[in-house]
C-alpha cells in the first residue's frame, strides 16, 4: 500500500527541491498528486520513482526537459505500443539530422539487407545515413560484409543490454533503463575503442 506524503516529504525522500518538483508538475513530466485541498495534495512512491527517473534522464543522459516530457507522455499513454516506446527511448539520445537522398538510400539498403526495422523518421536512421554517407565518400565499405565487425559488436552489446533491462515495473522505468543503458553503452564503447587505439599505438610505435 502506498504511503501518502506531502510535497515537503516528497522533496526530502527524493532529494529533489520543492521548486524543481513544482516545475516538473507545471511542465507535465510527472503526474499530479491526489488533491486534498485547494492548494494541497498527497504524493506516493510512484512520484518518488518518477522524480528519480527524471533526474537521471536529465543529469546522466543529458536530455532536455522537452524530450523527457515527450518520453514520459508516451510512457503514461497505454495506447503507445511498448515496441514504439522503446524505440523512442533509444532514439532520444540522438539529435535528428537532415540527410541527402544518397545518404537515405545507403541507410535503406543496409537496413533492408540486414532485415532490420528502423523507421526513416527516427533520429537513428538519420545518424546511420549520415555516417554511411561519410564512409561512402571515403570509399569505405557500407555493405553488411564490409561492416561485419561493427554489426557483430552492435548485436552483442544489444543482447547484453536487453538482459539488463528490467521487464517488471512501470513503463516509465522501462524508458529510464533503455535511455540510460543506451547512453552509458555508447559512452563506454567509444571510450574503450579509444583506449584500445591508444594501447595499440603505444605498442606499435614503442621505442
Amino acid at each position: 500500500m502506498s504511503t501518502a506524503m506531502k510535497m515537503s516529504e516528497l522533496s526530502s525522500t527524493s532529494g529533489v527541491s520543492t521548486a524543481s518538483i513544482k516545475y516538473y508538475l507545471r511542465e507535465g513530466v510527472m503526474p499530479a498528486g491526489q488533491a486534498t485541498g485547494p492548494r494541497d495534495a498527497d504524493y506516493d512512491e510512484g512520484h518518488v520513482e518518477r522524480l528519480e527517473i527524471i533526474r537521471n534522464l536529465r543529469d546522466t543522459a543529458q536530455l532536455s526537459i522537452a524530450t523527457v516530457k515527450r518520453l514520459m507522455a508516451a510512457a503514461d499513454d497505454e495506447t503507445v505500443p511498448t515496441g514504439q516506446l522503446v524505440a523512442m527511448a533509444h532514439s532520444s539520445v540522438l539529435t535528428k539530422r537532415e540527410i541527402t537522398n544518397q545518404e537515405r538510400e545507403l541507410a535503406a539498403q543496409l537496413l533492408t539487407a540486414l532485415n532490420w526495422t528502423v523507421p526513416e523518421r527516427s533520429p537513428v536512421f538519420g545518424q546511420l545515413a549520415h555516417l554511411l554517407g561519410i564512409l561512402k565518400q571515403g570509399q569505405a565499405p557500407t555493405d553488411p560484409e564490409g561492416l561485419a565487425p561493427w554489426l557483430t559488436a552492435a548485436e552483442q552489446v544489444t543482447q547484453l543490454e536487453l538482459g539488463l533491462t528490467r521487464t517488471q515495473g512501470s513503463r516509465a522505468l522501462l524508458v529510464h533503463d533503455v535511455v540510460i543503458g543506451t547512453y552509458l553503452s555508447n559512452q563506454l564503447l567509444v571510450t574503450l575503442h579509444m583506449a584500445a587505439q591508444v594501447n595499440q599505438a603505444m605498442k606499435q610505435f614503442a621505442g
